[in-house]
């Protein structure tokens, strides 16, 4: 996996961006010299082709994050960005780019993906008081956790979780899939530098 999926210019918008949001660790935005683009995958292709879904996984003085980042066409509206400003990473001369999680096409697109296919929605809505990652909520029966910050190794959420569900304890709801990136970085590995990690569940 490499970075040439991401696009000319996008990159050097990421570290405005993650200082503008609250699942962001640090007190002030990023320097240039603190980002790095580890890894980033075209995820699927929308719309009459000219919509766009790209993962990216950076790292900020070795945490990785997660971005979901969307490209629509210049001069395309998006209406549901109105009051979303601090979503918005910025723009190329020929597209703009934005956090595919309020993208309610793309959404749907991500959930198709994340099952493989056996679970699909008409109606999706973001949580809008989750602090430290990103929740969707489809035809109000399904939740979708997007991890920003990925921990290294297992991640407790996922573990407790599915866990839990496999005991059938009952306040706990069941685990439908949880989606896993394998990721190369340049920071040494015990073991090697190629490792899964969770990067959503639903």
């Amino acid at each position: 996996m490499t970075t040439d999926k991401l696009p000319d210019g996008v990159s050097e918008m990421v570290p405005a961006y993650l200082g503008r949001q609250r699942w962001y660790g640090g007190t002030d935005a990023p320097g240039p010299d603190q980002v790095s683009v580890t890894a980033a995958d075209e995820l699927a292709v929308s719309g009459e082709g000219d919509h766009r879904l790209l993962w990216v996984l950076v790292d900020v003085g070795g945490a990785d994050y997660q971005l979901l980042i969307a490209e629509r066409p210049n001069g395309e509206p998006a209406e549901f960005l109105h009051g979303h400003d601090a979503a918005v990473l910025g723009s190329t001369d020929r597209a703009y780019y934005y956090d595919a999680t309020l993208d309610s096409e793309l959404a749907r697109v991500l959930l198709d993906l994340v099952t493989d296919g056996v679970e699909q929605a008409e109606r999706v809505r973001p949580v809008t008081v989750e602090q430290s990652n990103t929740s969707l909520v489809f035809d109000d029966r399904l939740i979708m956790k997007v991890f920003r910050r990925l921990p290294e190794g297992p991640n407790p959420d996922v573990e407790v979780t599915e866990a839990l569900a496999a005991a059938g304890f009952a306040h706990v709801a069941s685990p439908v899939s949880t989606w896993r990136r394998a990721v190369r970085t340049t920071r040494p590995r015990p073991g090697g530098t190629s490792r899964p990690k969770p990067s959503g569940s639903v």
